[in-house]
């Protein structure tokens, strides 16, 4: 489907409920509450592009890199803590929730264009003593660190190699990712089985490990 009507979009996205019929719908692959296809990114959150026709310019010009690939599709899903880089007018972003539980962008240095943090939603064991990491933005990397799911890991995006491992544990730092607490960022204070307990604002509540996003 390359459309989608207005009113059935995601909650998340920061596009007026009024407008258009349609939207661009972006391709599968990645959580759809937090992402959008780079179409709307570009038009409605940058607003780097007045028309759908001149973010098919830009693509056309190798102008927008998406973790430091070129971009050539319009429906392509920039997903969380995805890094947007147009470097014809030197700018960098990486793609957040913010505590409105709307879809952001945050303006990021060069500096910080070179790594992302990654979610471990799944682990497979290869015959070569290495583990494939499944990631939440889709990617699959190798590596030989020992590491669990829900915890997180600090991915080379020009390598593609793992260069930190960040358990969920105790006092690590998080940012929730689902549920009515989505956008907010926080401390774990206890783990528990199937949950644990975050402070964030001076605020304790139980969150599943699921909806946790270890940061640090």
């Amino acid at each position: 489907m390359s459309h989608m009507k207005r009113m059935s979009s995601p909650r998340t996205w920061p596009v007026p409920r009024k407008g258009t019929k349609y939207l661009t719908s972006p391709y599968p692959g990645k959580v759809m509450e937090l992402s959008m296809p780079l179409n709307l990114v570009l038009r409605d959150l940058l607003k780097i592009a007045l028309t759908r026709k001149e973010v098919r310019i830009m693509l056309h010009n190798k102008d927008i890199l998406v973790d430091g690939i070129v971009m050539t599709s319009e429906k392509f899903p920039v997903g969380l803590f995805d890094v947007l880089s147009i470097p014809k007018i030197k700018k960098n972003y990486r793609l957040i929730v913010n505590e409105l539980r709307r879809i952001d962008l945050e303006e990021i240095a060069d500096a910080d264009t070179k790594t992302m943090v990654c979610k471990v939603i799944g682990k497979k064991s290869l015959t070569d003593k290495k583990t494939q990491i499944n990631l939440f933005n889709g990617r699959n990397v190798l590596s030989e660190m020992k590491v669990k799911t829900n915890d997180s890991v600090v991915i080379d995006l020009a390598k593609g190699s793992v260069l930190k491992h960040l358990a969920l544990k105790e006092g690590a730092k998080i940012f929730v990712i689902g549920g009515s607490h989505l956008g907010q960022k926080g401390t774990v204070e206890k783990m528990e089985e199937t949950q644990a307990i975050v402070k964030s604002s001076g605020e304790s509540f139980p969150l599943k490990l699921e909806n946790i996003y270890v940061l640090a």
